[in-house]
């Protein structure tokens, strides 16, 4: 890139909330425990979070599980799943209406998929986050 458009990219860079990082899911009380760092805004504007669970990483909407929009708050709480392996993501969004996904990526056989995580529900309703 020449040095005008790397600044433009800068710009608008800017104008959208930090990317962040997703916790560790965890099992408590019956349910499915979510985490992530807060986003920051440059623009000190208010950011919303979205979250969706679902039973594939494409999170078509047939696969979709369990959604939760608009909140502010960097924890969620999500019905226990039965036994298997999900994935999760969370979309921050400012008042502008610019949007970013978290910086982990999940690994499949099709490849590299940003901004989710995995988790597996055990038989005994444990949960694990592998790596």
């Amino acid at each position: 890139y020449d040095t005008d458009t790397a600044y433009q990219y800068y710009l608008e860079s800017v104008l959208k909330p930090m990317p962040f990082y997703l916790s560790s899911v965890s099992a408590q009380d019956g349910e499915i425990s979510l985490e992530w760092d807060p986003s920051y805004d440059f623009n000190g504007e208010f950011i919303h979070y979205d979250v969706r669970v679902a039973s594939d990483w494409s999170f078509d909407s047939s696969c979709v599980l369990w959604e939760n929009e608009g909140q502010l708050e960097t924890t969620a709480l999500a019905p226990m799943l039965p036994a298997g392996t999900y994935y999760w993501q969370v979309t921050a969004t400012n008042e502008s209406g610019y949007s970013q996904t978290a910086f982990d990526q999940v690994e499949t056989a099709s490849g590299a998929h940003a901004g989710m995580r995995t988790f597996i529900v055990e038989e005994d309703g444990t949960v694990v986050n592998p790596t």
